[in-house]
């Protein structure tokens, strides 16, 4: 069955496929037709409730309604732009809100909506990506964007231009494009939908081949340093491959392929980037998109002035390339491109969730840092670097400073006690990514190891090596996400963080303690990741 929202009491129905709703209404016992009749109601009639459903039983309402919600949520929150711009800020759980942007234009209005909890694309310019990553939206929290808008009724066309990077998240900006175009959906053209990524390679060529949505992909510069120095994906997927892979796909005829090219001052502004701009199209059928920067809090960036945007602009039209600046709107609210952030004033986020923005936060940044410095090498480099140093550093603590073989049993027997008898063991079962395991563990560790100062000094150093494991993993993790699904980069992490700690555990402490307190360890990290 299709995924939930965080809503962990109910499954909702919005976003759903007509396959995930025919799931719904078999595991209920009902007849195969009243999956179509509930998508009717759902994306046509536009219910806000079972009982508006009365072409269904009554019995069977009272069902759906036990297990079930529809899953629209109101936004808590809308500022209206001079310009008549609207954002609208979504409540998705978790401490968290995302942000979607109305935009009428004459006889259109366009909705720029989400598609992450934030962004680890990271990239320099863009206040999304100061907020670090919190987490995927579902289809349903997508589709509820569209859905529970004031003005859902009267839009003409939707863009994946909000907050997050939508290759990152394909699955279900798929199903979403899917409840929005299929015929018992919303039934709109897949012409109104135009998707913006970054250029994940495989990602973006399912979406090409899968969908017939208009493609937009962020450029901002034609050169590969530059473009790496603003945004850190360039290491992973240049953009002259992303350019390359699009080139086999016919977006002469009504299907679209644009690029955004936001302007900053003396950056990427001048007849250089626009001369290599257009070597970089290579007289592909593209449109080029000009955007103003918008100044954000700690970027130090400046906007191109209108004299260079504009012979920016007048020299791709010269060379045939249909070239236009974007109008900036709701800039007042914070609402134009690279702007959207999330942010509520009224919401008090619990500490948790703060923890992990400040360590994402902080890997982040050590990670981009680290793509930077590695380049273009490849990625068989980029994970064995790590490891390589990692282990390296284990091995000189292990074999001069004696951190993990000796009394290893005598100075872990009290810690782990201890944590189990703080729960610890229950709280990692029953939530993965309980940072208080790691509070209990700390406290444990303090609290319980024998007076004896030489214990003290190897449970800590034995503690470093296990944190020093935890990040290689998270390397190891961040960098396997950029090509496998989630389950996929858990087991690599996982195993880079195994493999690191049973070296110098199975071959310099061979008992089977060692081994075992590798394994409960190996577990552990679950929580970090």
């Amino acid at each position: 069955m299709e995924e939930a929202t965080y809503n962990k009491a109910k499954m909702p129905l919005v976003g759903m496929t007509l396959a995930g709703l025919q799931d719904v209404v078999a595991s209920l016992g009902m007849p195969r037709f009243t999956a179509k009749q509930l998508a009717e109601w759902i994306y046509v009639h536009r219910a806000t409730s079972f009982d508006e459903m009365n072409n269904i039983s009554k019995a069977n309402r009272a069902r759906l309604q036990e297990s079930f919600t529809l899953g629209l949520e109101a936004p808590v929150k809308e500022q209206r732009s001079v310009d008549g711009t609207a954002k609208y800020l979504f409540d998705v759980g978790d401490g968290q809100a995302v942000e979607s942007v109305m935009i009428p234009d004459d006889d259109r209005a366009t909705l720029c909506i989400s598609s992450q909890k934030g962004c680890r694309m990271n990239c320099y310019f863009c206040m999304t990506g100061k907020q670090g990553f919190h987490g995927h939206l579902t289809a349903n929290q997508i589709i509820n964007q569209v859905l529970s808008v004031p003005e859902s009724q009267q839009l003409t066309n939707v863009v994946f231009m909000g907050m997050g990077e939508p290759m990152d998240n394909l699955n279900a900006v798929m199903q979403a494009i899917e409840v929005m175009t299929a015929p018992w959906g919303l039934a709109w053209s897949p012409k109104r939908i135009t998707v913006s990524s970054i250029g994940k390679l495989r990602e973006l060529q399912r979406l090409v081949e899968e969908t017939h949505v208009h493609i937009a992909i962020s450029v901002h510069s034609p050169f590969h340093s530059e473009r790496a120095g603003i945004m850190p994906v360039e290491n992973a997927y240049p953009i002259h491959k992303v350019m390359q892979m699009l080139s086999h796909y016919d977006f002469a005829h009504q299907r679209r392929l644009s690029v955004e090219y936001i302007m900053f001052n003396g950056l990427n502004d001048d007849l250089e980037h626009a001369q290599a701009l257009e070597a970089l199209l290579d007289g592909q059928p593209i449109r080029v998109n000009l955007i103003r920067f918008h100044a954000i809090p700690g970027v130090k960036l400046q906007t191109s002035n209108e004299q260079r945007m504009t012979a920016f602009r007048d020299y791709l039209n010269s060379r045939g390339i249909i070239c236009t600046i974007r109008r900036s709107r709701g800039e007042d609210i914070f609402a134009a491109c690279g702007m959207l952030a999330g942010k509520n004033k009224n919401q008090k986020k619990p500490a948790l969730v703060a923890y992990k923005k400040m360590i994402s936060s902080y890997l982040a940044a050590i990670w981009n840092r680290y793509l930077m410095l590695v380049g273009n090498h490849c990625k068989i480099t980029m994970i064995v670097a790590p490891v390589v140093i990692s282990i390296a550093a284990i091995f000189i603590r292990t074999i001069f400073l004696e951190s993990v073989s000796g009394d290893m049993k005598g100075c872990l027997i009290p810690w782990f006690n201890a944590i189990k008898q703080n729960g610890g063991l229950q709280a990692l079962s029953e939530q993965t990514g309980d940072y208080n395991l790691l509070y209990q563990t700390i406290i444990a560790l303090l609290t319980h190891i024998p007076a004896n100062p030489i214990h003290l000094y190897k449970a800590v150093s034995i503690a470093f090596d296990f944190a020093l494991a935890a990040v290689v993993a998270r390397f190891c993790f961040l960098l396997a996400s950029e090509r496998y699904s989630a389950s996929q980069c858990y087991a690599i992490s996982l195993l880079a963080y195994g493999f690191i700690l049973f070296i110098p555990t199975v071959f310099l402490n061979s008992s089977m303690w060692g081994q075992c307190d590798a394994i409960y360890s190996t577990f552990c990290v679950m929580s970090l990741l």
